[in-house]
């Protein structure tokens, strides 16, 4: 759904990749289309079993990780950096330093502070036939917490989350303190930052 369309052009600079939080592997899947042998990390057997054929499944939780291996590129997608405790967010960042290769980089997508300060209940969009409302939104300081219902095929499901809006400089901030540097934000909405580790 075109969701690695801003860094496709710097992920094609790679032959390996780690995703992590990777779940069904919908990412995955983009990856392996352009080329690269991927591994996706997931806590949940359930999921990884619907990996696409080819992707190296590695259950468990990202805090905790520690392969022993490294990848030239290292992913942190689908708003995973917006976890709304700090320790996790750290913990998360931690984990990708641990598996980078010297010289590789990190990309990490984050939720647009716009969007978490404007979205109100209702129909948010619609993509691929897949129609986004808003049910319920609520905020309290930098957290936003809502739940999301998405319309299909005559179906409907929901997703409650709670997210932590976060500002180029916190972000950047915080990938300093676990050893990244070099930071470019990309695509029209900087919703994707690369960094490499500060020793490479």
């Amino acid at each position: 759904m075109g969701e690695l369309s801003d860094i496709e052009p710097e992920l094609l600079k790679h032959q390996s990749a780690l995703e992590l939080g990777c779940g069904n592997g919908r990412l995955c899947g983009r990856l392996q289309e352009l080329g690269l042998k991927v591994a996706g990390v997931d806590e949940s057997p359930a999921m990884l079993a619907l990996l696409p054929k080819g992707i190296e499944p590695i259950q468990g939780a990202i805090e905790t990780l520690n392969l022993g291996r490294r990848w030239p590129a290292v992913l942190l997608p689908s708003h995973l950096i917006n976890h709304p405790e700090a320790s996790v967010r750290r913990s998360f960042v931690e984990c990708a330093r641990r598996h980078l290769e010297r010289g590789g980089s990190f990309y990490v997508k984050r939720h647009s502070t716009d969007w978490l300060s404007t979205v109100t209940e209702g129909l948010i969009g619609e993509s691929n036939g897949v129609a986004y409302f808003a049910d319920t939104v609520s905020r309290s300081g930098a957290i936003v917490s809502m739940v999301l219902r998405y319309e299909a095929y005559g179906q409907s499901w929901t997703q409650s989350f709670s997210t932590c809006a976060l500002g180029t400089g916190e972000i950047e901030g915080l990938l300093s303190i676990c050893g990244f540097s070099n930071f470019r934000w990309l695509g029209n909405k900087h919703l994707w930052v690369a960094a490499i580790a500060s020793d490479a």
